[in-house]
């Protein structure tokens, strides 16, 4: 054996030398990539995936020299076996990370006296040096006959040194260190960290019988860390002590791992330390290791503490001498956990851990596993002595937990004085019989040896025992003596017994200073037994009818009512009159009579109780019975009261149509009024003066003269001299007077001239027209004339082009560019209100132009006269397809034409409305009208039907061929015409219909509500409340639709009113609501708040482009300046004429929607209002 040691020593120095000489560049191997710690990263201990990245490594031969980059940093792997013929050293400030790729790299050396022990691997201090194997089965081993240490960390030299392992194989290494304190033959680690996650160190053996520190596996000396996560070392064997791991004057903790089948000839088959702080923890496993003593493990220090926690297991190891499992020798040995230290032998029985005299476990927490730890003590107990071998927490120190092997005397606790902490002794008990000791919960007797406890029971408290000791309470007037139930052992229970007779003078509660009482007499009582004392009869107080009197020592009612105090004045009501009691609180109504009606109530004085004055019925509202209407000869008509002549009624006279002949007749008071109309000619026309064109004389058509007023209507023409050829008969022309238009014998429809009205809101003038067959001409106006309707001075509205009034059927209007153009020009004005052009003919169809369809028609017609015709249509007028669309359904062909040319693209909103009764079946939301194409395709519209009106409203935006049609799926159910007459006020109020605008006015005791007309309504139902909401909405009045204000009289200064005006239609004989007010709050003229006068706001006419806003700014004038506003809701209520136009908020936010024009009302509390004209582009 010394000769392989001589011969190892020759080629040393070479290879140190040869380990420093530059090598060739290796090439990179770019397909051998993998993490650093093998062939897929795996999460263990303080290696993470933080801290693993892929690593691209360089083939290396295990021979030649190892190039580092700039880093001093390295990957290589081993690409095939190898053999060196000198160690591989990693140089300080170096990195060499080495995959073994599978293969196994060896050293031919041999350690010799001289030189020093051999190692293949040497990581100098300052250097770092990290191991795996990708593949598996890779090496670092002697080759045979060398001997030598594996892997060698750090020196002499305190500067750090690290190794880290991942995988591979340290095995086959064999070492002699003849350096005294030397060892490990698989890793020594002398003043550097060794941290193992993987890879394993196997059937390495250290030789030296000296003074060396053995490991066979691992050896860590001079400020050495060992820190172990995974992997296995297993099968080394040491001649002297720790087969496996030996940590001497350095650190080492086992997380995790195993320790197994290492062979130790002296102490520490598995592992020998004696460092402080050496922990066992995670699922570290240390078995079947051998030894002299301390099988698995051996802890040599006596000062110095070992921990043994978690998972960890300690199983089938075997020691000749003590400690199969654990020998501990230190100061402090801390357990906790899922332990399992079990199966550990020596000599063939039981022996888990040895414990030498006075060392004991301490239990640092619960110990869940489910094995008994067996204990082996140097010292026995005997009958004086007891011999303690754990100590923790007493919920923790279980003797389940252990067992002890020496021999079959059981484990028991003792618990230490201050009750937290209990020892686990073996212990030859003498038990004091005779003596209890005790706590709250049980009772034993105590062992004079060791204090321990036996013959432990659960306290039972059935023992009766009349001593003081055990009384509760003594005698009293409700129970004999009360004594505490007690326990066997002396201890005293919760529950009770009473022995013994009452004792009626003792008290046991307090006299109450409260009185008790009936009806006759008082008396206090004892708290505890009810008996009465000062107990006496009832007095003082005197009796109402309302109370009885009052004792005046217990102060309780007793004994009867008093008698009632009439009153001499009446107390009345509606129900009757009555004296009532003076007495307070007392409500009885003395001597009640039903009234007695005086004189029925008139116009000038309500009806009173003879009695007792009450007012049985207001006053009558004075209604008037009015004459006939009486003109006065100035334009006018008056009319007189016949109940009081002083009240009178005068209006202008209106109505009739003045002609060339005569005034208009009123249509009210049927008299004549005001100047003829000289453009408004009646009576037929005659041709007047003509004279025959001869062969020698120029002829004249003659003169055409009004025939009601002789005034010359035109001009006649020259007629040219006959030729000479011609036959000279008579002319077929008239020369006479008569209707003819003087033409020769054609079918020509003669002529009528008419009046019709163009209206505004405000004003009305009367515009000449010809008629011919169904043809209306307007003829030139008058643009001035024109100007009084549409001028920015008067209300406008839509302007109206009425041909309703005539007796004719026309369903074709002519209208002059220029009056097109004017109203136009109007409606886009934004200081005017002008909305749109309406034309309504005379069937009640009418066509209304937006203000983008007249600008653009305007443009299109260029300043010609335009014409619009809106005919029925016939199988003529539609293409076959178009006819079989059509079929029977109602058709119009709807038509504008300038110039010759047809116009159907309109620019802007159309809006048509018809006559239309409903069918037999259909219901008015199920009518549609449709475009019909010429190939017969139909497109909806959007359709509306008023079922009071009974007129079909559709919008497009061009003209051309439209039917009424029906579609099903559009009916819901169709409550329009519901019969509403049965709802009561508070119904009514919440129906959702249109705006009905109404106003209300404070005098003395009084209030006046008017309203709006609003169009089609029969009449109005006024509804009233009281303010605060006592009672529900009563009707006030129901007037006919000639009303437009009602007045509620009598009213009470200090009460406020509300109320609310619905219109209604009689529709087949239903009455059915069509409009209703917002909710007014109105306040008297005496009261303390005052009502609106008027609403301004910031802008009358606005502007808006589709998606812009608006937001409205208000203020109010009200009627006294010196009181405050009656503000019962919101100060303003908005609403809008036309939703799909433009919306407002409750803020007062207004939104446009669409092209067209709407009206924004601003309402008061009191329903007066402002108005913002919006036109949105």
């Amino acid at each position: 054996m010394k000769l392989w040691k001589r011969l190892l020593a020759i080629p040393i120095a070479a290879s140190l030398v040869m380990g420093l000489l530059p090598a060739p560049a290796l090439a990179e191997d770019t397909a051998h990539s993998h993490p650093i710690c093998g062939e897929a990263h795996t999460d263990i201990g303080d290696h993470t995936g933080d801290n693993c990245k892929d690593a691209t490594w360089t083939a290396w031969d295990g021979t030649s020299t190892i190039t580092y980059d700039t880093n001093n940093t390295a990957y290589v792997y081993l690409e095939k076996d190898a053999t060196r013929e000198s160690r591989l050293e990693v140089k300080a400030g170096y990195t060499l990370y080495l995959c073994l790729n599978g293969q196994k790299l060896e050293s031919s050396l041999t350690s010799s006296a001289s030189q020093g022990m051999s190692q293949v691997i040497n990581v100098s201090n300052g250097a770092k040096f990290i191991l795996c194997d990708c593949k598996g089965g890779g090496t670092i081993t002697h080759s045979s006959g060398a001997k030598g240490k594996g892997v060698r960390v750090g020196g002499s030299d305190p500067a750090a040194a690290t190794f880290s392992m991942y995988g591979g194989t340290i095995s086959g290494n064999h070492a002699d260190d003849p350096r005294s304190g030397a060892g490990g033959a698989g890793v020594e680690i002398q003043n550097g960290t060794f941290k193992m996650y993987g890879g394993t160190i196997s059937d390495n053996y250290e030789e030296n019988a000296g003074s060396n520190y053995g490991g066979g596996g691992v050896c860590a000396h001079t400020s050495g860390t060992f820190t172990m996560y995974g992997g296995i070392i297993s099968d080394n064997q040491s001649v002297t002590d720790a087969g496996g791991v030996t940590v001497v004057g350095g650190t080492m903790n086992i997380y995790g791992g195993t320790i197994s089948n290492n062979i130790a000839k002296g102490d520490g088959g598995g592992i020998w330390t004696n460092i402080n702080g050496f922990i066992i923890s995670g699922n570290s496993v240390i078995e079947n290791n051998t030894a002299v003593k301390g099988g698995g493990v051996y802890y040599g220090s006596s000062s110095n503490t070992m921990t043994i926690s978690e998972s960890a297991r300690i199983s089938g190891n075997t020691a000749t001498g003590d400690g199969g499992g654990v020998y501990f020798g230190g100061d402090t040995f801390r357990i906790s956990g899922n332990l399992d230290i079990s199966g550990n032998k020596k000599a063939g029985a039981d022996n888990n851990v040895y414990l030498p005299t006075n060392k004991y476990i301490n239990i640092a927490g619960a110990l869940t596993g489910s094995k008994p730890i067996g204990v082996t003590t140097e010292k026995t107990p005997d009958a004086s002595n007891y011999v303690r071998i754990a100590s923790g927490y007493k919920n923790d120190a279980a003797p389940e937990k252990f067992s002890y092997e020496n021999d079959s005397t059981p484990v028991s606790a003792t618990i230490s004085k201050n009750g937290s902490t209990a020892d686990l002794v073996v212990c030859q008990h003498n038990w004091n019989s005779t003596t209890w000791r005790s706590d709250s919960f049980s009772h034993w007797h105590e062992c004079s040896i060791c204090k321990g406890k036996g013959d432990i029971a659960a306290h039972t408290y059935d023992q009766q025992v009349k001593t003081k000791a055990y009384e509760k309470s003594s005698a009293t007037c409700l129970s004999g003596a009360t004594y505490y139930m007690s326990c066997v052992c002396g201890a005293k229970g919760a529950d009770t017994f009473e022995i013994g007779d009452k004792d009626p003078d003792n008290h046991s509660g307090i006299l109450n200073n409260d009185w008790k009482s009936n009806g006759s007499k008082h008396w206090k009582e004892y708290s505890c037994c009810g008996v009465h004392a000062e107990e006496a009869a009832h007095s003082g107080g005197t009796a109402t009818c309302q109370n009885k009197a009052v004792c005046s020592t217990c102060h309780q009612p007793y004994g009867g009512l008093g008698s009632h105090v009439p009153a001499s004045a009446w107390n009345k009501d509606a129900s009757g009159h009555w004296h009532a009691c003076q007495t307070p609180n007392c409500n009885e109504q003395l001597a009640f009579a039903a009234h007695t009606p005086g004189p029925a109530a008139t116009e000038e004085a309500p009806q009173f109780c003879t009695e007792c004055g009450y007012e049985l019925a207001p006053a009558l509202e004075h209604t008037h019975d009015w004459g006939a209407w009486i003109s006065k000869g100035d334009g006018t008509h008056t009319r007189t009261c016949a109940k009081d002549s002083s009240h009178t009624e005068t209006n202008a006279c209106s109505g009739g149509i003045a002609t060339c002949q005569n005034s208009a007749i009123c249509a009210v008071c049927n008299t004549a009024y005001g100047a003829k109309d000289m453009t408004n000619h009646t009576g037929g026309t005659e041709v007047r003066g003509s004279v025959e064109a001869t062969t020698t004389t120029e002829g004249y058509t003659g003169d055409t003269y009004c025939k009601g007023c002789n005034t010359k209507l035109a001009d006649g023409k020259t007629i040219p001299k006959k030729d000479s050829g011609s036959s000279g008969g008579s002319s077929t022309g008239s020369t006479s007077g008569g209707t003819g238009s003087g033409s020769s014998g054609g079918n020509t429809t003669p002529s009528t001239s008419v009046t019709v009205p163009v209206s505004g809101e405000e004003k009305t003038i009367r515009v000449n027209s010809t008629v011919s067959s169904t043809t209306a001409t307007i003829e030139d106006i008058d643009l001035s004339k024109l100007n009084t309707v549409i001028g920015n001075d008067v209300k406008t509205g839509v302007v109206t082009i009425d041909f309703s009034v005539l007796e004719k059927q026309i369903d074709t209007v002519k209208l002059p560019a220029n009056v097109i153009k004017q109203i136009a020009d109007a409606v886009k004005d934004p200081s005017n209100d002008a909305e749109s052009l309406s034309i309504v003919l005379t069937d009640g169809t009418s066509i209304e132009f937006d203000e983008k369809a007249l600008s653009k028609k305007t443009a299109q017609t260029n300043q010609t006269d335009i014409t619009i015709s809106i005919k029925r249509t016939t199988d003529s007028t539609l293409s076959a397809l178009q006819q079989q669309a059509v079929g029977s359904q109602p058709a119009w062909d709807i038509k504008l034409t300038s110039g010759g040319k047809n116009i159907s693209d309109m620019g802007g909103v159309i809006t048509l409305h018809t006559p239309y009764e409903l069918r037999s079946g259909e219901q008015s939301n199920g009518i549609v009208v449709y475009y019909v194409d010429e190939n017969g395709n139909r497109e909806s519209c959007e359709t509306s039907y008023d079922p009071v009106k009974k007129l079909i409203s559709w919008k497009t935006s061009h003209l051309s061929v439209y039917m009424i049609g029906y579609d099903e799926n559009r009916v819901t159910p169709d409550t329009d015409t519901e019969d509403q007459s049965a709802l009561n006020g508070s119904q009514v109020s919440k129906l959702k219909l249109p705006i009905l605008l109404a106003t209300g006015k404070g005098g003395n005791r009084k209030i006046t509500i008017s309203w709006r007309s609003y169009e089609d309504a029969d009449g109005y139902d006024c509804y009233w409340s009281y303010c605060d909401g006592k009672r529900s909405y009563k009707k006030l009045a129901t007037v006919k639709a000639a009303k437009d204000r009602v007045t509620s009289r009598r009213l009470a200064n200090n009460r406020r009113y509300k109320y609310f005006v619905a219109a209604y239609k009689l529709i087949d004989g239903k009455k059915v609501y069509i409009a209703k007010s917002n909710t007014l709050h109105v306040a008297l003229k005496d009261a303390k708040a005052t009502n609106e006068k008027k609403v301004t706001v910031n802008q009358t006419n606005v502007r808006l482009k589709a998606g812009d806003t608006f937001v409205i700014r208000s203020r109010t004038r009200l009627e006294n300046t010196n009181k405050k506003e009656l503000l019962h809701a919101a100060a303003y209520r908005y609403y809008t004429s036309d939703q799909s136009v433009a919306s407002v908020s409750k803020t007062g936010k207004i939104k446009a929607l669409k092209s067209g024009t709407c009206v924004i009302y601003v309402v008061a509390n009191n329903g007066v209002y402002g108005t913002i004209k919006v036109t949105v582009n």
